[in-house]
Order: structure tokens, then sequence, then C-alpha cells
């Protein structure tokens, strides 16, 4: 049997030396906060998603805006595209982070305290929510949301998307690979040669090749205007490229208290802070 690369060990123990440590600090400095956290996501709804969310990865909720909502936000954030051009990321998609703050009706899913609280049940950390994304992709290029197949990070790291366009299979679905977020399967893909510490993305091969060793099939959520879209983005995943129509949608960013908004604006910047742009 041939023997497994050095570099695969240090890689693979290196991930579980951290993740330990990180998960040790999150529960010396939050063991009295999460027992109460816990208290609170007593409801069905709460309970479902945590359920969800720590098994596979992702939990999905129909209707949680309505359709005429949905439309709302969409016509305001492409007017807010012509208005403000400087504070947005234009590359596969247009987006603008920071809308709750020029977007009134976003500010109440920016907001949102139910889905807050459940990342917190499910990362077993006091979270802020630090802005709101917008991001608006079109055909033509088969341009990808997020930019192909990525993790945002191997410590959990906790996001709420939500559908403001029908969204089918051809123009540009949330793909996630189930289970990926889990400790033990990360190990065993940095064991086998299938991912490296800390890499964060992956290409069409790679993936196809972590499929093929777990067994596992990717996720693609096809779904109405207003589908709301909870993951844990240390999953794999990515926006599968668009072939036909568009895709709009809102994702609320969430971090743990102890890392700073300014840290965080400077990582994402330009972030929407001063808006030029009121559209009630």
């Amino acid at each position: 049997m041939k023997s497994l690369p050095l570099a695969n060990f240090l890689s693979a123990f290196k991930f579980l030396y951290q993740n330990l440590t990180y998960a040790i600090k999150c529960s010396l400095c939050s063991s009295f906060y999460l027992s109460s956290a816990h208290q609170k996501t007593s409801n069905h709804f709460q309970r479902n998603a945590i359920k969800s969310l720590n098994r596979k990865g992702y939990f999905v909720v129909e209707n949680y805006f309505s359709q005429p909502q949905c439309q709302k936000i969409s016509n305001q954030f492409i007017e807010y595209i012509d208005a403000c051009p400087e504070c947005l990321h234009k590359n596969q998609d247009i987006r603008g982070f920071g809308v709750e703050n020029v977007l009134p009706s976003a500010v109440d899913f920016f907001h949102d305290n139910a889905i807050k609280s459940i990342g917190q049940s499910v990362l077993y950390q006091k979270l802020y929510c630090a802005f709101t994304l917008a991001n608006w992709l079109t055909a033509g290029s088969m341009g990808s949301s997020g930019d192909g197949w990525h993790r945002d990070a191997y410590f959990g790291q906790y996001k709420a998307l939500l559908y403001l366009t029908d969204v089918d299979s051809s123009n540009g679905p949330f793909e996630i690979i189930p289970k990926t977020h889990k400790l033990i399967i990360n190990f065993l893909l940095m064991l086998a040669g299938k991912s490296q510490y800390n890499q964060d993305r992956y290409s069409d091969d790679s993936i196809n090749s972590i499929i093929k060793f777990l067994g596992l099939k990717p996720k693609a959520i096809t779904a109405k205007a207003g589908t709301l879209v909870l993951f844990n983005a240390t999953c794999l995943h990515r926006g599968r490229p668009i072939e036909s129509s568009e895709r709009i949608a809102l994702t609320n960013y969430y971090f743990p208290i102890s890392r700073s908004l300014l840290s965080v604006r400077r990582h994402f910047w330009p972030v929407i802070i001063n808006p030029k742009f009121h559209n009630s």
C-alpha cells in the first residue's frame, strides 16, 4: 500500500490543532452566553435550522420575504447601481457591501435577530451582522457569484442568503457540498491530498476529485424569490455559472464580536457607509 506524503500529514494535523484550539477558545470565552442562547432558540423554525446547519451545513426556508418585497429591493438596488457606481465591486457580478444604508427595504433583513440567533447557536459564539451585500449577476460570460468554488473560512463562517429573483438551474443557483464544514471530513481530505491547509479556492477538477472521494453530491438550491438560505460558509460552495437571465440576491455577513467592524470593512472595501442615495 502506497504511503501518504509527509506534507499531507502536516497539513491535516496543523488543521486539526488549529480547530481544536479554536473550539476550546470559543468554549471558554462563551460558555455562559451559549447556555442562554440555546434556551432562546426554542421555536420550531430555529430548532430545525440549527439541526440542519449542524448536520448538512445549510437550511432553506421558502417565502421568507414576499415577492413584492423582493421586487422592491431589486428595483432599488438597480437604481443605486446607476447612481453610485464608485461604491460597488464589479467582477463577474456587480455587488454592493452595506446596502442596508441605502436601500430602506433591505434594513429588516440586516436587523433580523432570529437569523443571527441561529448562527450564534451553531457557531457557539456571539455574532454581529457587519453588513448586507446585494449582488446582481447577469448572463453573457458564464459569470459565477463568488468567482467559483471556495470556502470562506475553516473555523465557522455563517451567512444568510435571500433570493430576490426566481432561481432555476440555468441562472446561477447557489451550490453547496453538504457536510464539508465538518472537522473530520476536512481532516480526511487533507490526509488524502485533496485539500491543503488554509486552502480557500478550488478548481472544478479539484472539486470533482473531492466529490468522488467523499461520495457526496453538490446541492444546487433552486427556488422562488423570497427564499432564505442559511449556510455555514466553511462548506465548499459557489454560485453556479449563469447561462441565462439574471440573479439578484442579498447576503448577510456575520462575524464574531471579537473581530472589529473596522477590520471587516477594510477587508471588503469599498463598503457603503455614507450614503449618497436614498429611495424610499
